[in-house]
């Protein structure tokens, strides 16, 4: 499952379709939560992302300090844009163009129409990876200990 780092209302949100065209059964695929992980992952060569984020998401949200709160909505945002990179790479291939109630059903499209969608979300998993790293480094500074 996608949760606590994004769900699939805000994946479909970004690609702009509703839960007939992706169901919920298609987005809780382990293939996608493993995807996600390993991207996560590689966002910090020197802390444990993932680790941190459970952290920070097993707290109060007043409890959170205001650097663990920008880490956390950078993170819930940069994997919801992730996700729904991932998801919408097949999305043509398995969405629906129409759905009839007679015998054929369903319609498939012929191309991508998601090339524009797909262009723009590289470009925002970009400004998002950015966000994180930003985050990250403000999040580690302010728990080191102050020179005295």
């Amino acid at each position: 499952m996608l949760t606590p780092f994004t769900t699939p209302d805000d994946v479909r949100a970004l690609l702009g379709v509703s839960d007939v065209e992706l169901p919920d059964r298609v987005l809780n695929l382990p293939v996608y939560q493993i995807a996600l992980r390993r991207k996560l992952q590689k966002l910090s060569d020197t802390e444990d992302v993932l680790a941190l984020f459970t952290s920070i998401h097993s707290q109060s949200v007043a409890s959170r300090s205001e650097d663990q709160q920008a880490f956390y909505d950078a993170i819930y945002h940069y994997s919801s844009v992730a996700a729904a990179t991932q998801a919408g790479v097949s999305l043509a291939l398995v969405a629906p163009k129409r759905i009839t109630d007679d015998k054929s059903g369903v319609e498939r499209f012929s191309d991508s129409p998601y090339r524009d969608v797909l262009a723009n979300l590289e470009s925002e998993l970009l400004a998002a990876k950015g966000a994180v790293l930003d985050a990250l480094s403000t999040l580690t500074a302010s728990s080191l200990p102050q020179d005295t």
